[in-house]
């Protein structure tokens, strides 16, 4: 038996990665940000979200009134590949006729018919699959990398620390250039021969470690680093300044606040600036306190309404 989730921590955790191995069930995670993976969940889940929407009051407060429906409506829905209901196959018969299912023959011709029903539902599933990878490969281009490549990733779906707040249209559209360490087949790629696996579905890649995803991409996810792009792409990029050591602590100064915040948790209230450092380009923008800052000294106050404010942080490292 096979899960197939997308990275979600409840099937990830240790608790239930043991489980799994107990009761021999092999848990499949897609890449980030990849619906491709499990696209008939995905499209099940939009379906769900959809059908509430003309029958919930303007308040939403009556939702939960309406999956009760929704779940009946979509199991009783025929489908068009297979031509079953969710009910005709997970009881081989409609939900109305459940208590008739032994009634119509003995046991035995029953979950014969009942098996041979999977099996054929299985094969036209198998075909329907076979259809559309055609059609995809059709109309795309295999695209391989080499170890040590140079690639762009999509940054639809990547928010970094300081990007948030900001407004998306202004923000880059690809991040990089980064270093593929490491190329992967799909599952059925693995069970060919190594000569006819085809391009890799995806790769890992070296990421900036204050980067809080997975390091692996599909393929459709890179674009590959021509010659001379990077002119136009980093004209203005700076490298910034080493840390300074203090008393055996890595500290580097503050150049600006950017906006502020009001943070409310368990009863307690405090306040946090954006702040940028310098020599720092604005995605290494953090959320400090007050506590977080210490100042030079040179007599000038903590005010977050300044435009420039002398200050330093601790325990940042150079690597990006």
């Amino acid at each position: 038996m096979k899960i197939v989730c997308d990275r979600d921590s409840r099937f990830r955790d240790a608790f239930h990665m043991e489980l799994h191995r107990l009761m021999g069930v092999q848990v499949a995670s897609t890449t980030p940000y990849h619906p491709q993976g499990d696209g008939h969940m995905e499209h099940t889940n939009h379906t769900v979200e959809r059908m509430p929407r003309d029958y919930v009051d303007a308040n939403q407060m009556d939702w939960d009134l309406w999956c009760t429906p929704v779940e009946h409506a979509i199991n009783d829905s025929r489908s068009a590949v297979t031509g079953f209901t969710p009910f005709e196959l997970c009881w081989a018969a409609p939900r109305g006729e459940r208590g008739d299912v032994v009634k119509k023959g003995t046991a035995h011709e029953t979950a014969r018919q009942f098996v041979q029903q999977l099996q054929t539902v299985r094969d036209i599933l198998r075909v329907a699959q076979q259809q559309q990878v055609a059609q995809y490969d059709a109309h795309h281009r295999a695209r391989r990398y080499a170890l040590g490549d140079m690639v762009w990733v999509d940054a639809t779906h990547l928010t970094q620390p300081g990007d948030r707040g900001l407004h998306k249209k202004p923000l880059k559209k690809r991040l990089g250039p980064m270093e593929v360490l490491e190329a992967f087949h799909t599952d059925q790629q693995m069970e060919l021969a190594p000569g006819d696996r085809g391009a890799p579905a995806a790769y890992r890649l070296k990421i900036p470690q204050r980067w809080k995803v997975h390091d692996v991409f599909t393929v459709d996810k890179l674009t590959p680093v021509e010659s001379g792009q990077d002119k136009f792409v980093d004209r203005s990029a700076k490298i910034p300044p080493p840390p300074v050591d203090v008393s055996g602590r890595k500290e580097m100064a503050m150049e600006c606040i950017d906006r502020s915040r009001t943070r409310r948790r368990s009863g307690r209230t405090w306040t946090e600036d954006m702040v940028k450092w310098v020599g720092m380009p604005r995605s290494e923008n953090e959320w400090k306190t007050h506590e977080d800052l210490r100042f030079d000294g040179v007599g000038r106050k903590y005010n977050p309404n300044r435009a420039l404010q002398a200050g330093v942080r601790e325990g940042r490292s150079q690597e990006t």
